[in-house]
């Protein structure tokens, strides 16, 4: 096995352009990738987390994390019927048009063209 260097993502030295897409899949350690994104976490418009439910840490811990950093859950079904692997869909509220998505389940807005 290879040893490989690990490092927080918040010590990169990184320009995030613009919409930012976040996709995590790591197997369990989802907590500990979030948190080693620090204040760096803000930067993104939209974060997709494979969540294992066997692995990780429960769903509601997760979304409470990622609410504390201004996102909302864009779909979250109940995982606890899923399979042992599940995609959980974050939107930051940045006054754009996903800004009113904030309720699981909530219609998009309609297009006023």
């Amino acid at each position: 096995m290879k040893k490989v260097q690990a490092r927080r993502f918040d010590s990169l030295d990184l320009d995030i352009q613009k919409p930012a897409l976040l996709k995590i899949d790591v197997e369990g350690a989802e907590k500990q990738v979030l948190e080693g994104f620090g204040e760096k976490l803000r930067e993104f418009d939209i974060i997709i987390l494979e969540y294992n439910m066997v692995k990780g840490i429960k769903s509601s811990e997760i979304i409470t994390l990622l609410e504390k950093y201004g996102y909302y859950s864009f779909v979250q079904k109940d995982l606890r019927s899923a399979m042992e692997q599940s995609n959980m869909f974050f939107l930051k509220d940045g006054g754009n048009s996903w800004g009113n998505w904030k309720l699981r389940g909530d219609e998009p807005p309609k297009s006023s063209s």
